[in-house]
């Protein structure tokens, strides 16, 4: 423990003189990461006996500077410091998810918790290897609340999480060995890992380095799969839109055309040019724009479907919707107007015997 402490101090010490680092930290499971531990949570004063009395949260060890560096944002109470160490007062963080699910309306600051399981729970039965580390977990006091965390990506709901300082977590090799480091940078961050390698190579030689990556990067990763149902989706949506417009362009042209005779009687009988082709896309619109009115109540209806399955997705993008709506209507007003404009400019007489 000593060893995995003075490498993740040393690690922070030298990056923290990094030029460009705003903020930096370790944390245990990095968001998006994919690996988490999840531990029954413990209320003092509260019954613990049995199955349905215990709620997990995430587990999730952290030092000072690492919530920063992610920029999650403390609402209550405070952050984790320097003064949270190995022999002093124990103190825990919760997210906004676990402080409503654990305590719902009443204000955690000051309670006592812990991630473990009861030593009743076993049913007298040892425990051994690391469950033995986390049965009877000592109590720490709930110092602050923090705001909620994705980490298992941008489509699933926040669970509840736990943050405990390292020097006060579990002592197992399966918990304070395997760490991220978070640098916070003012710029791009990627020509550090070169630093960063010779740093942990200095540190201990025998250490690799597994990866070194944005969260950029790792959203864009969690989002690949969406991202290609969404472009598919556009894809589609475009070539429907084609559709639709070729469809309005052929059928409306092709009933102007059929009013050419119409067109020569009223030409025949004075009526200005302006003026019957001004009708014409009048009356051709009509069906256009009653077809509008009612695929916009539909699409208004599909966006609450597609709402339940992409995340923050906006469900009246009412600019998108104004622009195929007037697309639309233009295309229709062009297949009224051309046939319309070119059987106002021939002879009356010769409308007339058109058939």
């Amino acid at each position: 423990a000593s060893r995995a402490e003075a490498l993740r101090r040393g690690l922070l010490e030298r990056a923290a003189r990094y030029p460009g680092v705003r903020q930096a930290g370790v944390i245990g499971s990095v968001p998006l990461g994919g690996s988490t531990m999840n531990l029954p949570l413990l209320i003092e004063g509260r019954p613990q006996g049995r199955q349905e009395d215990l709620r997990s949260a995430i587990y999730n060890a952290v030092s000072p500077g690492a919530l920063e560096a992610l920029g999650v944002r403390l609402l209550a109470g405070r952050l984790p410091d320097d003064n949270d160490r190995a022999g002093g007062e124990r103190v825990i963080l919760l997210n906004a998810a676990a402080a409503r699910q654990f305590f719902g309306d009443e204000d955690p600051l000051g309670r006592l918790a812990a991630s473990g399981l009861p030593r009743a729970f076993l049913g007298g039965q040892p425990a051994e290897g690391f469950l033995a580390a986390i049965v009877d977990p000592p109590y720490a006091r709930v110092v602050g609340v923090v705001s909620d965390v994705r980490q298992f990506g941008l489509l699933s709901e926040p669970q509840p999480e736990v943050y405990v300082p390292f020097e006060q977590g579990f002592a197992a090799p399966v918990v304070r060995n395997s760490f991220s480091l978070l640098l916070r940078t003012a710029a791009d961050p990627r020509p550090l890992t070169a630093t960063l390698r010779q740093d942990l190579r200095g540190l201990d030689p025998a250490l690799p380095m597994d990866a070194v990556r944005t969260m950029e990067a790792m959203v864009g990763d969690s989002l690949r799969s969406l991202r290609f149902v969404v472009v598919l989706l556009g894809v589609f949506a475009g070539v429907a839109l084609l559709l639709a417009a070729l469809g309005i362009y052929g059928v409306v042209s092709w009933l102007v055309s059929q009013r050419t005779r119409e067109m020569g009687i009223r030409l025949a009988l004075g009526a200005p040019p302006q003026g019957v082709v001004g009708l014409v896309v009048r009356q051709g619109l009509r069906p256009v724009l009653a077809g509008l009115v009612l695929g916009g109540g539909l699409a208004f209806l599909l966006t609450r479907v597609f709402a339940s399955q992409f995340a923050e997705a906006v469900t009246t993008d009412a600019p998108t919707c104004l622009a195929v709506a007037v697309l639309l209507t233009s295309v229709a007003a062009l297949a009224c107007w051309l046939p319309a404009r070119r059987a106002s400019r021939v002879d009356p007489m010769i409308a007339l015997r058109s058939e």
